[in-house]
């Protein structure tokens, strides 16, 4: 009986596990659907996802062809204005005319900032901006910036003032273009935002790490300010501050976006302080190679007296101004007075008598203007032999009335560079070392030199070709024309030109397969300087300019300068051979 019992609580269990196994079997099956489904989905989830991508990468495709394109298309008609009003400001013009193509000048620039700030940010978006790393001057891009904006500032009546730090390395290796684009677009809205008083840029040095040199660059304004909480806002796509503003101001609101990102790409950040009504100062600092062998030489020798033993005065109502000159003064080693006062600084001078070999006096001031202030000083006795430098935002033409040079023994257009300032101080006491830096500054031509070159122009728009036919032919005695790149193949094998301006976009030949053609000719008549000149400005129009066998690009508008440097060189090239 017990082994019975046995035997069917045995068959019990056995057939419990097997209800239990069962059980087992039939989760086992319902996880392995479920995970089968998963997977399933997973599949048809990944092809959604790589159609997606697809289209995405397409759209990107697409957007960016399409924003390629407009900017062609944009630029053609964009380089006949520029360039005519470029021609037609060397032609003799009354005053109302001349201000008349100002108007049509300023409306153009700002027309193709409007173009770039589309394209770059298209290109930061699409993360394709590739920087460059050559070697290049900092305060010269300072300068340029400054040179080529100083002109609004100027009709705005506000003073861009700058201030370099003298013992700042000049030279290092890296993205010039890049540095000089959001400098260009910091002062550009200083301007713009700023109804009057000045513009103060600085440069200063900060830390050096790993050979690496930090700069630090800050462009403070006067002007309307913005309220703390938009801040962040100034740095967001597709965002605006204040659309009234906007409307008001213009612009595309998206200059600072790009700037910050190129900031990032260098290493460094872009901050921003302001306050209604008050101002504001944005600084960027970015990390540049520094080149050791190439050191600021902005120094001067003093002969036949020592520094120490020059004594100056400086006055200038501007506070910002008197910081500048005093800096630059103190680093030479130079001993000074500075007065924010004219009243003051002449009531000084007439109880005191010292000993002052140069004055420094700024034109426009309020109680009475630097050349006023320097006739008074002449008429004392003490002072009839001190040297008067005047320093003025306004040219020497426009205070012309007003000017004498048996007082005067300087003039000095602000914004001033540490070796402008210092040396006009030696030169004018006479101290100057022939061996020290040379005090002129690199203008712009005022004429072109006539090169002896044969020159080609090739461009299906007729426009387009007169405007280089204007510009070009200032340059050159034989300049000829072809209206597309077949045209241009038979003309050089027929006349051996010295030089090709060349269209990329044109009818029956364009100027890639015209180039590519020409390189497979024999000898000298291969070897040609082919310039494209084209209104496509993307990286990958320009390289593919270059894989062809083009040998420079300019983009379209061109400047007269950007002829007249590629004529130089290429002169130079001709007589070598």
């Amino acid at each position: 009986m017990d082994t019975y019992l046995n035997i069917e609580n045995k068959v019990r269990e056995l057939e419990d596990e097997n209800k239990q196994l069962r059980a087992i079997m039939l989760q086992w099956d319902s996880a392995e659907n479920t995970l089968k489904s998963s997977n399933g989905e997973l599949k048809k989830n990944e092809q959604k996802l790589t159609m997606a991508l697809k289209a995405s990468e397409y759209k990107n495709k697409s957007k960016s062809s399409f924003l390629a394109n407009m900017s062609h298309e944009i630029r053609t008609p964009m380089n006949g204005i520029v360039g005519m009003v470029e021609v037609l400001s060397q032609s003799k013009l009354t005053s109302e005319q001349s201000h008349y193509l100002k108007i049509i000048n300023s409306s153009a620039e700002n027309l193709l900032v409007l173009i770039n700030d589309i394209l770059d940010f298209s290109k930061v978006e699409a993360g394709k901006i590739d920087l460059e790393n050559i070697e290049f001057s900092i305060d010269e891009i300072i300068w340029n910036v400054v040179n080529i904006l100083g002109l609004k500032a100027k009709d705005k009546g506000i003073e861009l003032i700058t201030y370099i730090d003298n013992k700042l390395p000049r030279n290092y290796k890296g993205d010039k273009v890049r540095i000089q684009q959001i400098l260009t677009n910091l002062i550009n809205n200083a301007i713009k935002f700023t109804p009057n008083g000045e513009i103060y840029i600085s440069c200063e040095s900060g830390i050096v790490k790993n050979n690496k040199h930090q700069v630090i660059i800050s462009v403070q304004d006067s002007g309307i300010g913005i309220a703390k909480e938009n801040l962040q806002k100034l740095f967001e796509s597709y965002t605006q501050v204040d659309e009234t503003i906007t409307r008001r101001y213009g612009g595309t609101g998206l200059g600072l976006v790009i700037s910050k990102k190129m900031t990032e790409l260098m290493g460094g950040k872009i901050n921003v302080e302001s306050k209604v009504g008050t101002g504001s100062i944005f600084t960027f600092d970015i990390w540049l190679d520094n080149i050791e062998a190439k050191k600021n030489n902005d120094t001067f020798e003093a002969i036949e007296k020592n520094k120490s033993e020059i004594n100056i005065m400086l006055v200038d109502d501007n506070a910002i101004n008197i910081n500048v000159f005093s800096k630059y003064l103190e680093s030479e080693g130079l001993n000074f007075k500075s007065y924010i006062n004219p009243v003051d600084a002449y009531n000084t001078i007439v109880k005191e008598e010292n000993n002052i070999d140069v004055f420094l006096l700024d034109y426009n001031m309020l109680e009475y203007n630097g050349i006023d202030l320097a006739k008074k000083i002449k008429l004392i006795d003490f002072y009839k032999n001190s040297k008067i430098i005047i320093l003025s935002s306004l040219s020497l033409s426009e205070i012309n009335d007003v000017y004498d040079n048996k007082i005067i023994d300087k003039f000095l257009l602000k914004p001033l560079r540490y070796n402008e300032l210092i040396g006009s101080i030696y030169s004018s006491l006479k101290l100057l070392n022939k061996k020290s830096n040379s005090l002129n500054i690199d203008k712009a031509k005022i004429c072109c030199d006539i090169h002896p070159l044969k020159v080609l122009v090739v461009d299906d728009n007729k426009v387009n070709l007169m405007v280089a036919k204007l510009i070009i032919g200032k340059m050159v005695n034989n300049i000829d024309i072809a209206y597309d790149g077949k045209e241009a193949l038979e003309m050089h094998i027929n006349n051996k030109y010295d030089i090709i301006f060349m269209d990329v976009h044109m009818p029956v030949m364009n100027g890639l397969i015209a180039t590519s053609e020409i390189r497979k000719l024999d000898n000298y008549i291969s070897n040609v300087p082919i310039v494209a000149m084209s209104a496509s400005a993307m990286k990958e129009d320009i390289e593919a300019c270059k894989k062809i066998g083009m040998d420079y690009h300019i983009s379209k508008p061109y400047k007269m300068d950007d002829i007249s440097n590629l004529l130089d060189k290429v002169s130079e090239l001709v007589k070598q051979h």
